[in-house]
C-alpha cells in the first residue's frame, strides 16, 4: 500500500513539473519565439501573433502591422485569428480577420544570417478590394529592456526618422552615441510620422498626427491578391546594405 502511495506521488510530481515546462509562466512576455540569438541572449524575437523586436541587446524597435478597410481597422494580434508554425529559419503566420472577409493573410519570417535583421514577406489571398496593410516600427530606446519589447510611447522619445522613398534609417539613443537601423519597406507604402500614443486601432495611429513627443512611423498599402510584398529591418554593415529588389532573394 505504502509502495502504491509512494509511486502515485512520484508520478504526481513528474507531471506537475511537465506541465510547468510547457505552460507559460505568469506574467510572461507574448515575445517568447526567438529567432536570433539565444533564449538567455535574444537578438530577434516574434510573438505567437505577428508582432517583432529588435533586442541587440538593447532595444532597436518594434515591428506590428494591422489591416485597414474605409473607417474599420484591426491590429493582427488576435491569437484567434492567428495559426502560427515554426518554418525553416523562421516562423510562418496565417492570419484571418473580418476585415479579410473569406480571405487570408499569410506571413513568413525569418532573421538575417549576415547581419542582426528581421525579414518579412506577405501575401494576400481571396481579400476583398480597398483593403490595406498597416505597417508601424519605432520604440527604439537603445537601452536593454527587462519587460515586454513592445512599440510604447515612453520609448519613441528619442527616434528620429529620415525617410528617403519607401526605405528609411531610424536614429535613436544619446545624441553622442547615436545608434541606427535601417528599414526597407513596399514601394507602395505611404509613409507618414505618427503619434505612439494613439495606438488603439491600426488607423487611428496613421491617421494621428506628427505633433508628438513619441514619434513612430507607419505606413499604409494596398493589399493585392498573389502580390508578395517584403519589409525588412536590419543593421547596416560592410556584408549588410540592401535594397528593396534584392528582400526576395534573401
Amino acid at each position: 500500500m505504502k509502495a502504491t502511495h509512494l509511486l502515485l506521488t512520484l508520478l504526481l510530481a513528474l507531471l506537475s513539473v511537465a506541465l510547468s515546462a510547457t505552460l507559460p509562466a505568469q506574467g510572461a512576455s507574448p515575445f517568447g519565439r526567438v529567432l536570433s540569438g539565444s533564449r538567455e541572449q535574444p537578438r530577434v524575437v516574434a510573438c505567437d501573433y505577428p508582432e517583432f523586436a529588435l533586442l541587440l541587446p538593447h532595444m532597436a524597435g518594434n515591428l506590428k502591422l494591422g489591416v485597414i478597410s474605409g473607417s474599420r481597422s484591426a491590429w493582427l494580434n488576435n491569437p484567434r485569428n492567428v495559426k502560427v508554425a515554426s518554418a525553416e529559419s523562421g516562423v510562418r503566420y496565417e492570419v484571418t480577420d473580418p476585415i479579410l472577409g473569406s480571405g487570408s493573410l499569410t506571413l513568413r519570417v525569418r532573421s538575417l544570417s549576415a547581419t542582426d535583421g528581421l525579414l518579412v514577406e506577405a501575401e494576400a489571398a481571396d481579400v476583398p478590394e480597398g483593403v490595406k496593410l498597416l505597417w508601424a516600427y519605432g520604440g527604439a530606446c537603445g537601452e536593454v529592456i527587462v519587460d515586454t519589447p513592445a512599440l510604447a510611447p515612453e520609448r519613441c522619445h528619442s527616434n528620429v526618422f529620415s525617410v528617403e522613398g519607401s526605405a528609411f534609417t531610424l536614429y535613436f539613443g544619446e545624441v553622442m552615441h547615436l545608434k541606427t537601423v535601417h528599414g526597407l519597406t513596399p514601394p507602395e507604402s505611404e509613409i507618414r510620422l505618427s503619434d505612439a500614443r494613439q495606438q488603439s486601432s491600426p488607423l487611428t495611429f496613421f491617421q494621428s498626427g506628427k505633433q508628438t513627443d513619441a514619434p513612430a512611423l507607419t505606413g499604409a498599402l494596398p493589399l493585392l491578391n498573389g502580390q508578395k510584398y517584403y519589409f525588412c529591418m536590419y543593421v547596416q554593415s560592410a556584408k549588410a546594405d540592401y535594397a528593396y529588389y534584392m528582400l526576395p532573394r534573401l
